[in-house]
């Protein structure tokens, strides 16, 4: 025989039309007394049954809280969960991996990347008008040449 300690999680089993006593002691709590719906009066006591925590949490989880209440999901609402929404996930990550991803990667690689690198390039890489003629006709340089660049006063 199992005893039910303090701390220990139980379920509660009442008769039909009964609730539990409300303690006077200690605020939000009750008693194992059940009482008659309809005229308050003592109707029994009250039925504690050991709960596993493990099967408290896959119970909970076939369960929804309606108005402080839980009652089991319909059926329409079981296949919403267990299909209709995993199915609808799916897709639309497939859609996104086959579709989107690509094209953004051919968009960002092939157009926008370029075209950023070579403004930045053409603002911060500009060469001097000796270095574009030195360039343009193909002439090495000899180390020793220094190329000067006055600045351009306002």
């Amino acid at each position: 025989m199992t005893r039910v300690k303090n701390g220990d999680l139980v379920e509660v089993s009442l008769k039909e039309n009964t609730h539990l006593a409300e303690s006077k002691n200690t605020r939000n709590a009750f008693r194992g007394t059940s009482l008659d719906d309809g005229n308050n009066q003592l109707a029994g006591q009250a039925e504690l049954i050991p709960v596993n925590e493990n099967d408290l949490f896959d119970r909970m989880e076939s369960y929804r809280l309606v108005d402080r209440r839980y009652e089991k999901p319909s059926l329409c609402e079981k296949l919403n969960h267990d299909v209709f929404y995993p199915a609808i996930r799916d897709f639309a990550w497939t859609i996104y991996d086959e579709l989107v991803c690509p094209a953004a990667n051919y968009f960002w690689y092939e157009k926008a990347l370029p075209k950023i690198k070579s403004i930045w390039y053409g603002l911060k890489c500009e060469k001097t008008k000796a270095e574009q003629i030195v360039e343009a006709k193909k002439v090495s340089m000899p180390s020793n040449v220094i190329i000067f660049t006055p600045k351009k006063t306002a």
